[in-house]
């Protein structure tokens, strides 16, 4: 199962660079990651998070929607 999703992550990954800039791809891939991650986190292993977490998870999400209305 592992592997599968690698693979189908790395293919995805190509498919997008194929179609934008990597210096745009970069940051907007990594900030999705780090979101995806805390909300796992969160949601499924019912971690706690702090207010300055939650803040830090607000400029993630907004800094990735920013750099998406550049465009």
């Amino acid at each position: 199962l592992g592997l599968a999703l690698y693979v189908g992550s790395f293919l995805i990954y190509m498919m997008l660079v194929a179609k934008n800039n990597l210096s745009y791809l970069t940051p907007v891939s990594t900030a999705i990651v780090y979101i995806l991650t805390m909300l796992v986190a969160v949601v499924v292993l019912k971690e706690q998070m702090s207010l300055l977490q939650w803040g830090g998870w607000c400029l993630i999400l907004v800094g990735a929607l920013l750099m998406n209305l550049k465009r």
